[in-house]
């Protein structure tokens, strides 16, 4: 079985202050989750026929050279929720019920594309217990209203709002150059009539 480079995880993904420009061009929410799930199922070949994906558009995925479908997201997500809560606690700390004071500020992006709150909209948000690693299943408290969320849901409802936006764009796109064809056979069939 041929050797496969490491893939490198960033720990504090969306932290203010990280230096983003030091990231590989692929690494976003997307290739980070596939690079945790890799890690947790202990192989891409074996991740891969989790997926029922081939290896190849997997290790694509992994290095951002290939866009990853929402569905194989949320199933990655899901993967790792249930992994999560199969793992004891590393502390034995539960999430506690009222949101624990933190100056933490995390925010989830792909491109410029941010997780938001579905009540108010914000984009930051901060670890109900940020004693904790940040998982799939911690808690998260959005830093304008308070409202929480599971970070697995939000990551998910990221990537929905990814592939809105792509068909928006694609409809749009599709749009203009009608309107460019439409405007070419007019032309010339006004050329062709003078």
């Amino acid at each position: 079985m041929k050797q496969r480079p490491p893939i490198v995880v960033a720990i504090d993904i969306g932290q203010r202050g990280e230096h983003r420009a030091c990231k590989p061009v692929g690494d976003n929410v997307f290739t980070r989750t596939l690079a945790r799930a890799i890690e947790v199922e202990g192989s891409a070949q074996s991740l891969a026929h989790l997926l029922h994906a081939p290896e190849g558009t997997l290790l694509r995925w992994s290095v951002g050279r290939a866009d990853m479908p929402v569905r194989a997201f949320t199933a990655l997500v899901e993967y790792l929720s249930a992994a999560e809560t199969r793992q004891p606690a590393n502390d034995g700390v539960a999430d506690a019920a009222t949101p624990q004071p933190s100056s933490e500020r995390l925010d989830f992006r792909v491109g410029n594309l941010l997780a938001h709150c579905a009540r108010c909209e914000g984009s930051e948000f901060r670890r109900l217990c940020p004693e904790q690693p940040l998982k799939m299943t911690s808690r998260l408290a959005c830093r304008t209203c308070g409202s929480e969320v599971v970070h697995g849901n939000l990551l998910v409802k990221l990537g929905h709002d990814l592939i809105a936006r792509k068909r928006l764009e694609a409809l749009e796109r599709n749009r203009r150059l009608q309107a460019m064809q439409a405007a070419r056979t007019k032309s010339s069939s006004d050329d062709e009539t003078a």
